[in-house]
């Protein structure tokens, strides 16, 4: 265990599976201890337990992040780092999409992470560290087909948090965004089966993403959550306001 993060307190959202448990396991790594976020009690409570193992204190506190009560629990205590988490809307084209999509897609995956950075923010300025941390999508920046909810909500998330950056900054509190491409996450085997009928199967549908990426393979949660892990660190503190992808060239 590396102990940069001891005596730091770090809150995952989405983190009992997937790239947030990712995330977590790296701040575990390096002794944070951690309020870990996720709907499915059941599967919380075992992440939980799994990343104790760490050696550090675990809080699980389950909800769903996109209603104010649960965020508004979240943010009660001490948070010296927020990892931002949520998984995107089912994927869609644009035009099967109506207003209340586009409203369900901006509440949990641009307000409850703007609410979240909104009530952390002043308490890590006024203690002279912080670490806002937000889990989007390269979709935001190089459109993916079906995923036009997602990207416009996880792009909202990118504008309006450059002002508080530049303003937190000087306070030694940091905002950035890891942008994931294709995973191998549940995430995106969910978005495979959606285009399969385009693609013409299963199979199809995964070698036309893999033939899309320079790195000609998925990426790892792994190593999504070794980003975190330094973007959280000490060392990442004149890195701020930037939009990191990961996502084996697909954005170049």
């Amino acid at each position: 265990m590396r102990p940069e993060l001891a005596g730091r307190t770090a809150l995952i959202t989405g983190a009992s599976g997937g790239l947030g448990r990712a995330c977590a396991e790296a701040l575990a790594l390096r002794g944070a201890a951690l309020v870990i976020n996720g709907r499915n009690a059941k599967a919380l409570a075992e992440a939980a337990e799994a990343l104790a193992g760490y050696g550090v204190a675990v809080t699980p506190v389950a909800g769903d992040v996109g209603e104010p009560a649960v965020r508004a629990r979240l943010a009660s205590g001490a948070i010296d780092i927020l990892v931002a988490n949520a998984g995107g809307p089912p994927p869609a084209a644009f035009a099967e999409l109506d207003p209340d999509a586009f409203r369900v897609a901006f509440e949990t995956n641009a307000i409850a992470m703007l609410d979240l950075a909104r009530a952390c923010l002043p308490d890590m300025r006024a203690r002279g560290f912080g670490r806002i941390v937000t889990i989007l999508s390269s979709a935001a920046i190089r459109p993916m087909p079906g995923l036009d909810a997602s990207a416009g909500a996880r792009a909202a998330v990118i504008a309006a948090l450059r002002g508080p950056a530049r303003e937190a900054a000087r306070d030694g509190v940091t905002i950035n965004h890891i942008l994931p491409g294709p995973i191998a996450t549940g995430r995106t085997e969910e978005y495979l089966a959606s285009r399969e009928a385009e693609a013409g199967g299963a199979a199809a549908a995964r070698a036309a993403l893999v033939e899309d990426l320079p790195a000609a393979r998925l990426g790892k949660p792994e190593e999504v959550g070794a980003l975190c892990g330094y973007l959280a660190s000490p060392l990442a503190g004149f890195v701020t306001g930037q939009s990191v992808c990961i996502d084996g060239g697909r954005s170049i």
